[in-house]
């Protein structure tokens, strides 16, 4: 699993990183996105959402959130 921390970017760099990122990798990898602000997680899921990107698992942990995207 591929791991990209944007914890300190903001929109819309988050989303760019984070596709340029699923981009690169092989069919069927997964990566791990590490965002620190509530607001910027709920603009990803949202986003991910509407461009059909394979979320598989989200979480808190500690003050940062994480996202498990599967690159289809």
């Amino acid at each position: 699993m591929k791991i990209l921390d944007i914890s300190k970017e903001n929109c819309p760099m988050t989303f760019i990183k984070t596709k340029l990122a699923l981009e690169e990798l092989p069919y069927g990898e997964t990566l791990k996105v590490i965002v620190e602000k509530e607001d910027i997680f709920k603009n990803l899921i949202s986003t991910f959402k509407e461009n059909n990107f394979s979320i598989i698992y989200t979480e808190k942990e500690d003050n940062f959130y994480n996202i498990i995207l599967k690159k289809p």
